[in-house]
């Protein structure tokens, strides 16, 4: 498929990936638009144009379509309607639309795409799915005692998940449909960032190991490359290889997996996007996540992926020390004593536990990156050679 000549860019979504989306398909020459319901919104701070405007009105996609050569998404939360309306739109041939709308409306329900791993044979855990008050308690007991509640469709950033540890808690199953899991007890949660653009070429950023804050149950810290043999390293990639073989979809795709203590590599979910946990591969490689999602979209080659350096990647989630030092736009920085790179994504407000920046160190080693990143993230406020995203 030939490269579409001064590509424009259609996202959906306008936090922060989508302000790194943005930057990505600047340095490329590429046009974008976003829908954004906010002025002030991160990627408006990037994009080419914005429609201020609801995402569920069905004029406001249609204006986005007409702006676009190709659409993609930041986020997987898109209403049913708006697929549908993007579905027909790409079946006119008006716009192309990566992932696929009807990816999309399959990975973005939990319950769906686990049907759909399992019917691949694809590892994953097994899984109850509820659909109401008395179904979710039967459901419960056959599943098993400690079990993981996911809601199937709109969790984010620890919404939407949830540990019944008993029997004696089962009141607290929430009531919409859902996906119940049992609770591993020992295992690592990584992430393997994979990629495949229109002519079928698939690449992978090395496996990555995730740390999550269990009170807010949202990523805290990502190490890179993860502290495994390289024989679990290679399965990961296999693995990624022949989900995105099997899908045969364009675009950058984050799947997380559980490692457990037996070594046994199952996949908890793949998100059909950019990804938090791919923020290090803005310093720690030699092209990101976000270009190389841009790239593919685009219809350009993906970038050959350089040697990735030990990293560390930490979030900056809001608390009140750091009120004051979150700037109200895009801002990142390197520090003048350790060379940390602090991102800002210029939130306009902030709420416990939401996520308002990164910081990314890289170093000789694995250890020594994490140490700069957490001594870079006690010590906001603070910056030196600002520069703007």
């Amino acid at each position: 498929m030939s490269t579409i000549n001064k590509a424009r860019i259609g996202i959906i979504g306008c936090g922060q990936l989508g302000l790194y989306l943005c930057d990505a398909a600047a340095k490329l020459g590429l046009h974008t638009c976003i829908v954004a319901e906010s002025a002030d919104s991160p990627a408006g701070f990037k994009a080419d144009q914005v429609i201020l405007a609801p995402l569920i009105d069905s004029d406001t996609i249609e204006e986005l379509i007409e702006a676009s050569d190709v659409i993609s998404f930041e986020k997987e939360d898109i209403p049913n309607h708006v697929l549908q309306q993007l579905a027909a739109a790409q079946r006119q041939g008006r716009v192309k639309v990566h992932p696929d709308p009807e990816t999309l409306f399959m990975l973005k329900d939990k319950g769906l795409q686990k049907t759909w791993l399992q019917q691949n044979g694809f590892p994953t855990l097994p899984g109850q799915f509820t659909c109401g008050p008395a179904d979710a308690q039967r459901r419960a007991h056959q599943c098993g005692f400690p079990l993981v509640q996911k809601l199937r469709c709109g969790g984010y950033d620890g919404r939407g998940v949830q540990i019944i540890n008993s029997a004696e808690q089962i009141d607290q199953l929430w009531l919409e449909p859902s996906v119940l899991e049992p609770k591993l007890e020992s295992f690592t949660e990584l992430a393997v960032i994979g990629m495949r653009d229109q002519h079928g070429t698939i690449s992978c950023y090395p496996a990555m190991a995730m740390d999550f804050d269990h009170e807010l149950n949202t990523l805290k810290q990502v190490l890179a490359p993860a502290n495994i043999p390289d024989s679990l390293t290679e399965r990961a990639e296999a693995t990624v290889n022949r989900v995105l073989d099997a899908m045969q979809e364009v675009g950058v795709f984050a799947f997380e997996f559980f490692l457990t203590a037996e070594d046994e590599l199952i996949i908890n979910e793949i998100s059909p996007r950019v990804h938090n946990s791919g923020h290090l591969t803005m310093d720690a490689c030699t092209v990101s996540q976000y270009e190389q999602h841009i790239r593919a979209v685009a219809g350009l080659p993906l970038a050959p992926l350089g040697s990735l350096r030990p990293s560390a990647m930490v979030n900056i989630l809001y608390e009140n020390r750091i009120d004051e030092a979150c700037p109200y736009r895009p801002v990142s920085y390197l520090r003048s004593e350790d060379s940390a790179a602090v991102h800002w994504y210029g939130k306009s407000t902030g709420r416990f536990g939401r996520k308002m920046g990164h910081i990314t160190a890289t170093a000789d080693s694995i250890s020594a990156a994490a140490w700069q990143a957490s001594r870079a993230l006690e010590g906001l406020p603070g910056k030196s050679g600002e520069y703007a995203a």
